[in-house]
């Protein structure tokens, strides 16, 4: 039987993680935030409560926890994604894998450990998915793909076949990647650009074609 969840968060993204938990029959116990019993976006059936009262509530046995903060920028590793789930697995909780019912994932790839693929996404033959990547709605992965861990594919994101991205990596509402493409580590992708060349790690780009720009904002 799976264990009752704890999504780690209370915004906009974290209801969408709460959806995709509850459509595929899991149980949503509580949701954290920094301050307990916050109004957020968690339905409101659904108890706020600190890390703190997570600790000390529940054993790492009892529950799998949820990533329910959201991003917009390469997730490097100081970033909030990687400090989280390093402050929870270092207390022996582990994360949950979450696949919407409505997503189709091909039977062969491989899926790293608390990945969430929601409503819409697809997943082709050959692809490798890496540990806490988000494939969010209407985002897609064509054959043969290697996506690192921590990556994230906003909303209709599209990669074609056989392409790499390292780990990181953001790409944002609506882009596309063509066929054969690599992105380094920690690369950008801004909403609706097209991305028809090789980038080494650490890149922003926008456009179509997708060229480097320096972001106005540098986030670390």
């Amino acid at each position: 039987m799976s264990l009752p969840v704890v999504i780690i968060g209370n915004g906009g993204h974290a209801s969408v993680v709460c959806s995709a938990i509850r459509a595929s029959g899991r149980t949503v116990i509580a949701a954290t935030d920094i301050v307990a019993g916050r109004q957020g976006r968690i339905p409101s059936d659904i108890r706020v409560i600190s890390d703190e009262h997570l600790f000390e509530e529940y054993g790492s046995s009892e529950v799998e926890l949820a990533l329910g903060v959201g991003s917009i920028w390469p997730n490097v590793p100081s970033s909030p994604w990687q400090r989280i789930t390093s402050r929870f697995e270092s207390r022996g909780f582990r994360f949950a894998t979450i696949i919407h019912p409505f997503a189709w994932v091909s039977p062969d790839s491989k899926i790293g450990h608390g990945c969430q693929i929601h409503a819409g996404a697809i997943v082709q033959p050959g692809v490798t998915v890496g540990p806490f990547t988000v494939l969010n709605t209407r985002s897609s992965v064509d054959h043969d793909c290697n996506v690192g861990a921590y990556c994230h594919l906003s909303p209709g994101a599209t990669l074609s076949g056989d392409i790499i991205l390292g780990e990181g990596c953001h790409l944002g509402t609506g882009c596309a990647v063509v066929q054969g493409v690599e992105l380094g580590q920690g690369c950008f992708v801004a909403a609706g650009a097209t991305v028809v060349s090789t980038h080494p790690d650490y890149q922003y780009l926008k456009g179509t074609p997708a060229r480097p720009f320096s972001p106005s904002i540098q986030r670390t």
